[in-house]
């Protein structure tokens, strides 16, 4: 039975690259203007121009995200899912394999695939995988591995990734792994290896291939098409009911609107790029991340982003109990610039407060400098703290959003904010993002 969900996965034309002319349908509203290259250009001449030819490409591939996003979402909507693609109700879990930006993408996905799916979901490294067959072939339970009934999600963005194929190849070959068990693939090249290997294969649909070394393109629509999945997965095992997953699908497709409003001459030259400045200055390079909520899980890509492009030494945590155990040991050894991403939810917010007196509780303040990243509808950084960590000194160290309306939009636009801050960052500080030895390449589906 063909489950017709009017929100289609099916293989499509790749999408026409951001310098092509680009037709785009109207749906019932007025049509966005499109993003010009006059953008592009703009943007790049707020900088040195020895540096702008080396920014370029990655930012003009960030600036292809809305529309890439709007083709995925809208064109081609009567295309089919297959229900061997989602989990059914025999499945007591889902297993999702990623590395890299692969997996720091589907983690910031997390708890909104946990939202849809409503049973445990796990993501899992590599390495985890033959730990878990090494220990189930010593202890030989065969009567306990034959409860497990797992739906297996492999993500590689080129399809190629050596540790996710090997893991998959071992698992599925295991003695005490089942027969016919499904494992859905999802990648850029459904001619890949690990499309080829699996039992179905979701397109990523990221278009051309990426010409930088960071993978914006591929990650967005990662982030995407996970959630376009989670929700049909939720609607077909009835965990949504049709209501929840229409106002789903509107609030995903609402996210390149807001993206489109992160794009603006006006806020990349009055908000981004004093922000950017300012975190380039300063005698260290080191980092660290913090948020509380849903929007801890965007950290770990934030970190990839960073380290990649702007050679920053990153560490992140998503609790206070975490920044206890670890960064709180290096910020007393070390100077740090410390970014606060704020959620629009005050009792999240406040949560995120009490954390920030916390951290400076048995540590100089004076000897890190204090970003905050945070919405236009986030609560505001109360008084005694902003005054404590010297914000209002410092007003070009606080980076404001665009209002987020929902929680889609909210994982989609702090990502996107670490993607244009990889673009920026080693540019203002002379170095390449686009380093020749780094350069992969990920290809079209």
């Amino acid at each position: 039975m063909m489950i017709h969900t009017g929100y289609g996965f099916s293989a499509r034309k790749p999408y026409m690259s951001y310098t092509q002319p680009a037709l785009r349908p109207v749906f019932g509203r007025k049509e966005p203007t499109p993003q010009s290259p006059s953008v592009l250009q703009e943007t790049l001449n707020l900088l040195n121009p020895v540096h702008r030819d080396m920014t370029g490409m990655l930012l003009s591939e960030i600036f292809e995200l809305p529309d890439l996003i709007r083709h995925d979402l809208f064109f081609d909507s009567s295309r089919e899912l297959l229900p061997e693609m989602v989990p059914s109700n025999k499945h007591d879990r889902v297993e999702i394999l990623g590395v890299g930006s692969s997996r720091a993408t589907t983690e910031a996905m997390m708890p909104m695939l946990r939202t849809f799916l409503q049973i445990p979901i796990t993501l899992r490294d590599p390495s985890d995988w033959f730990a878990e067959g090494f220990i189930e072939d010593v202890v030989r339970d065969k009567e306990a591995a034959s409860r497990k009934n797992p739906f297996y999600v492999a993500i590689s963005q080129s399809g190629e990734t050596g540790g996710v194929i090997r893991a998959m190849k071992s698992h599925l070959e295991s003695k005490h792994v089942k027969t016919g068990r499904p494992f859905l693939a999802l990648t850029n090249y459904p001619g890949s290896t690990l499309a080829q290997n699996s039992a179905q294969h979701l397109p990523i649909q990221a278009g051309s291939k990426e010409r930088s070394f960071v993978t914006t393109k591929t990650s967005a629509m990662t982030s995407i098409k996970l959630l376009q999945w989670g929700i049909l997965a939720g609607l077909a095992n009835k965990t949504i009911t049709s209501k929840q997953a229409e106002r789903f699908r509107m609030d995903l497709r609402s996210v390149p609107e807001v993206l489109d409003k992160m794009q603006t001459n006006e806020w990349l030259q009055n908000k981004l790029f004093p922000f950017a400045l300012s975190l380039s200055k300063g005698p260290s390079n080191n980092a660290a991340l913090f948020s509380y909520g849903p929007l801890s899980r965007t950290l770990r890509e934030g970190k990839w982003k960073l380290m990649e492009t702007a050679r920053f030494n990153v560490t992140y945590a998503d609790s206070s109990e975490a920044f206890t155990h670890g960064p709180k040991a290096v910020l007393q050894e070390n100077r740090y610039k410390l970014i606060y991403v704020v959620p629009p939810e005050p009792e999240q917010a406040e949560h995120l407060f009490r954390d920030m007196r916390n951290h400076f509780e048995n540590v100089d303040s004076t000897r890190h400098r204090i970003y905050i990243v945070r919405f236009e509808n986030s609560p505001p950084i109360p008084a005694d703290l902003a005054k404590r960590l010297k914000l209002l000194k410092h007003p070009e160290r606080e980076l404001v959003l665009p209002k987020a309306e929902n929680l889609m939009q909210q994982p989609m636009m702090v990502l996107n904010t670490f993607y244009l801050l990889a673009a920026f960052l080693p540019a203002i500080q002379g170095k390449n993002p686009n380093a020749e030895n780094l350069i992969k390449t990920v290809i079209q589906s």
